[in-house]
């Protein structure tokens, strides 16, 4: 249960890490101006991915976990997600 806890809280970082750090590049790379404000969310994606890297690797869990969940982190697109979470909210 220990090394549970422990794989979930690395794949919550690495989710935080990879979405400011795609919100950093994204807001340079785009061009927009968009302001400064920094917003960090976990992407609940990245950190299921994280821990199924984290449980399913026997050496370097901890390590796994954390890129798997940054990686995914960084690359998700938020708008396809926000679009589908809008989806199961109105029931369809």
């Amino acid at each position: 249960m220990k090394c549970l806890i422990k794989i979930l809280l690395a794949a919550l970082t690495g989710s935080l890490v990879g979405g400011a750090v795609r919100q950093l590049f994204g807001s340079k790379r785009g061009g927009r101006d968009e302001g400064t404000e920094l917003v960090i969310a976990a992407s609940p994606v990245a950190i299921g991915a994280g821990v199924i890297a984290g449980l399913l690797i026997r050496s370097h869990r901890l390590i796994a976990a954390f890129l798997v969940a940054a990686n995914i982190g960084a690359n998700v697109d938020s708008e396809a997600m926000a679009r589908i979470a809008e989806r199961f909210r109105s029931g369809d």
